[in-house]
């Protein structure tokens, strides 16, 4: 259960810094976090 929480927390991690590329227009990191989560 730990590990799916590590996983959890690091997709929430991502979609927050996806979320703060596409505000900044950076589309291309927006992306290429997407396919990391």
């Amino acid at each position: 259960m730990r590990q799916g929480i590590c996983l959890l927390d690091r997709a929430l991690n991502i979609a927050h810094q996806e979320m703060a590329a596409i505000e900044a227009g950076e589309y291309d990191r927006a992306g290429e976090l997407a396919r990391q989560r």
